[in-house]
């Protein structure tokens, strides 16, 4: 991934107990930004926790029976979570300037410092 702005201070996850806390520090200027990208994934952090309490509810037969398809759908579910986070990380080097978009598919937005005319 990119390198990261001097200041930067990864997310961390502390547990105690039951409660589960995420801390973001974010710099001045970019809170509304970072409540706004936040909440684009709090639906996805509410789902798994909702699949993981029905799971956990499950009584062993009716676990057994939904097995494969829970299965299967949780392999296309982490298949594109990690396509999302390459994603992301390919933002972050695009910005970066450590990759270029027109290496990703889209050459007609490609940084170039000659066009033809």
């Amino acid at each position: 991934m990119g390198e990261r702005k001097e200041g930067y201070r990864a997310p961390t996850v502390e547990i105690d107990g039951n409660k589960v806390v995420l801390s973001i520090s974010v710099s001045e200027g970019r809170q509304e930004s970072t409540i706004a990208n936040v909440g684009d994934v709090i639906p996805l952090i509410n789902a798994i926790l909702q699949y993981e309490g029905h799971l956990e509810a499950l009584d062993e037969i009716v676990r057994t029976a939904r097995m494969p398809g829970i299965a299967a759908q949780h392999m296309i579910y982490q298949c594109r979570l990690l396509e999302a986070i390459s994603a992301a990380c390919l933002l972050v080097d695009i910005t970066t300037g450590q990759a270029d978009i027109a290496d990703h598919g889209f050459p007609e937005f490609g940084i170039s410092l000659s066009y033809d005319v």
